[in-house]
């Protein structure tokens, strides 16, 4: 299950914002502008901005998403509000693609 971090300018150190299933971290990895941060979390913001930041963990990596760090690009606010719809639909992906509910991705 990949993590979502949420990283404060005054609290580099991140909080847990969210653990996603394999499905729903690949949605929000393949719609939301990202970049890869490396295997450490990242300490450094030099932007001094809010940011989150997935921990995709070796068995969730693919050829397309090694595992490590990716830090999104946009502010927190996007990110919580992909995260927001997920969790309306009830997402948890186990079924997606076996006809018991649509991806949403």
């Amino acid at each position: 299950m990949a993590n979502i971090y949420y990283s404060y300018a005054n609290n580099r150190q991140g909080v847990l914002r969210a653990v996603l299933s394999p499905v729903s971290s690949r949605c929000l990895l393949d719609t939301l502008s990202k970049r890869y941060a490396g295997l450490e979390f990242p300490t450094v913001n030099d932007s001094r901005r809010d940011f989150a930041l997935m921990r995709l963990f070796e068995g969730e990596a693919s050829e397309e998403y090694r595992p490590g760090f990716y830090l999104f690009d946009d502010d927190l606010g996007p990110v919580d509000e992909a995260l927001k719809h997920l969790t309306s639909l009830g997402v948890d992906n186990r079924d997606a693609g076996h006809g018991k509910r649509k991806p949403i991705c």
